[in-house]
C-alpha cells in the first residue's frame, strides 16, 4: 500500500503533512483531490460534521474502500447516507475504535460471557459521549431510559454532546452509571469486576 494524496484546506498542517509524509500530491480541496481518480483506500479524518459527505463523495469518485475517525458522523441521519452509499456500491466502510480492537477487551467480554465476574450488576464509566463509548460494547440491550445532568455548557467550537452525569436502562435491565473522573470502563459483577482505564495504559 502506497499513500499517494493528501487534502487540508489549512495551508499549515497541509506543509506538516508534507515535512511527515515526503512526497505526495497535497490538494486544499478533497473533492480536487477525489477527481483524480486515482485513490484506492480513502481515510477521512475531518470534523465529524463533514464526514457523511466526503464519504458519498469517495465512493462516487471511485474509492474501493474507506475509513473515518470516530464518531462515525453528527448525526444518525449521516451515518444512514454513509452505510446506504456504501453498501450500494459495495464498498467496505471501516470506522475507527482502536481502543474495543485491542485484546483486552475480546477478554473482557469473554469473562463477562463466561460468568467469571458473575452476574453483571452495573457498568460505570466517564462518560456517554461520542468519542469514548467504549461501554456500548458490553451491552446485549437496547437504551430503555436515560437520565442525567449536564455540567458543560455548549462549547465555543458549537459541539453540543453531552458531557455530565447519569445513569442509563437497557431493555435488558443493563445498568450504565456515567461519573465524572471514572474509569474508561469497570464492569462490576456478583463475583469480581474487571476494568480499563484508557489514561493509565
Amino acid at each position: 500500500m502506497k499513500l499517494v494524496a493528501a487534502a487540508e484546506f489549512d495551508p499549515q498542517r497541509l506543509r506538516a503533512f508534507k515535512e511527515c509524509y515526503g512526497n505526495v500530491e497535497l490538494y486544499d480541496d478533497a473533492l480536487k483531490m477525489y477527481a483524480t481518480g486515482r485513490l484506492d483506500i480513502v481515510a477521512i479524518a475531518t470534523n465529524t460534521k463533514g464526514r457523511s459527505f466526503l464519504t458519498a463523495e469517495a465512493v462516487k469518485a471511485g474509492a474501493t474502500g474507506i475509513f473515518v475517525e470516530k464518531p462515525m458522523s453528527h448525526t444518525l441521519e449521516e451515518a444512514d447516507r454513509m452505510v446506504e452509499a456504501c453498501a450500494e456500491a459495495n464498498v467496505p466502510l471501516n470506522v475507527g475504535a482502536i481502543t474495543t480492537t485491542h485484546p483486552s477487551f475480546a477478554k473482557a467480554k469473554e469473562l463477562l460471557d463466561g460468568a467469571e465476574i458473575g452476574e453483571l450488576l452495573s457498568i460505570e464509566s466517564a462518560g456517554p459521549f461520542a468519542q469514548h463509548q467504549n461501554w456500548a460494547y458490553f451491552l446485549r440491550g437496547k437504551p430503555a431510559w436515560v437520565v442525567g445532568q449536564s455540567d458543560e455548557s455548549r462549547r465555543e467550537s458549537g459541539n453540543d454532546e453531552f458531557r455530565g452525569q447519569g445513569m442509563m436502562v437497557t431493555t435488558e435491565d443493563e445498568v450504565v452509571h456515567f461519573r465524572k473522573d471514572a474509569l474508561g470502563v469497570r464492569l462490576d459483577g456478583s463475583k469480581g469486576e474487571t476494568r480499563f482505564d484508557f489514561r493509565h495504559t
